[in-house]
């Protein structure tokens, strides 16, 4: 497995608070995968090297084969993922609507997670999709430089894909995240960690980064 790096971030106010051994549940509906909202409370979430400090030991949170192989609805993926996150992973997640946030407290971001349909296999069964973001910038001024860096530079990055958004709270400017996505109807515990981490640790370098030159804001800075 891939060495997942280190890690440092600050926080946000969000809907819902679920971590180890609370349960579960979904939250009202809200943002979209491509927000990152402002807010000045620091998630008491566990510090990323905590978590990245101890193996992942798949054998001893081996899952039953059916339930690997099965194909499942979003929410049936949606409260597979919150298990794999407050159960193995022993994560603290919070609810943005239909968006899974987890964020540490040595990180300049932090990850969503958000469950996808993806309509149906040749057997008729339902299929998923697990999208991972971190957000990377906001209130970024579009420029040629910054389209160039991004039709040029952007798609040589060896994990994730940068995706623009429009920022809804600054008329006119950018906001950038990092994203992956993953099957999931197979999803197991260290699919998921690598992919997460990967994203968290890809954004949480490149906000300063890129922020020195394209400008904007860090989520953290918010």
């Amino acid at each position: 497995m891939c060495d997942l790096g280190q890690h440092r971030l600050g926080g946000k106010q969000a809907v819902g608070d679920i971590g180890p051994g609370s349960g579960g549940g979904r939250g009202p509906a809200g943002m979209d995968i491509g927000e990152f909202g402002r807010g000045g409370a620091l998630l008491a979430g566990r510090e990323s090297r905590a978590y990245l400090g101890r193996p992942l030991h798949r054998k001893a949170h081996r899952q039953n084969p059916s339930e690997v192989r099965a194909m499942a609805t979003v929410d049936q993926t949606m409260m597979k993922v919150q298990r794999l996150l407050t159960g193995p992973m022993n994560l603290r997640i919070q609810l943005q609507g239909d968006t899974i946030a987890v964020a540490f407290s040595d990180m300049s971001t932090q990850v969503h997670l958000r469950v996808i349909d993806w309509g149906k296999n040749k057997d008729g069964e339902p299929c998923t999709l697990v999208r991972i973001s971190a957000p990377i910038l906001r209130g970024v001024k579009p420029s040629p430089v910054l389209y160039e860096y991004l039709a040029r530079e952007a798609p040589r990055l060896w994990f994730g894909n940068i995706s623009v958004w429009d920022d809804e709270e600054s008329p006119g400017m950018l906001s950038l995240t990092l994203g992956h996505t993953l099957l999931g109807d197979f999803l197991d515990e260290e699919e998921l960690a690598a992919a997460m981490f990967g994203v968290l640790n890809g954004a949480d370098e490149l906000d300063d980064q890129l922020q020195k030159r394209f400008g904007g804001k860090r989520w953290v800075d918010a």
